[in-house]
């Protein structure tokens, strides 16, 4: 007997999944793709930049993240500091 069948999406695969439709209907290319995986690592070595800096005292963390914050809103804009920065910082927090 055939029921219905449960099919669970992790939180990684949608990007992936989203990825692929991008690529196979050609709206991005390779180049798209690795500059922003490079975009990515650089916001992830800042993010990592600052939790080594505020390792003293949790003030000097908050003053750091929001330095690096406004800077980079200010050079290119506020969807990286959301999308990426928040999540990042967040991560290496908990660990």
């Amino acid at each position: 007997m055939l029921g219905r069948q449960k099919v669970t999406i992790g939180l990684i695969a949608p990007p992936i999944i989203a990825l692929c439709i991008l690529l196979a209907s050609q709206f991005i290319g390779a180049t798209q793709i690795r500059d922003g995986m490079i975009g990515t690592d650089v916001l992830h070595l800042a993010t990592f930049w600052v939790r080594n800096m505020g390792r003293r005292n949790e003030r000097n963390l908050f003053f750091c993240f929001y330095l690096l914050l406004t800077s980079i809103s200010i050079v290119i804009g506020n969807d990286p500091v959301i999308c990426e920065c928040s999540a990042c910082l967040g991560e290496d927090l908990c660990h």
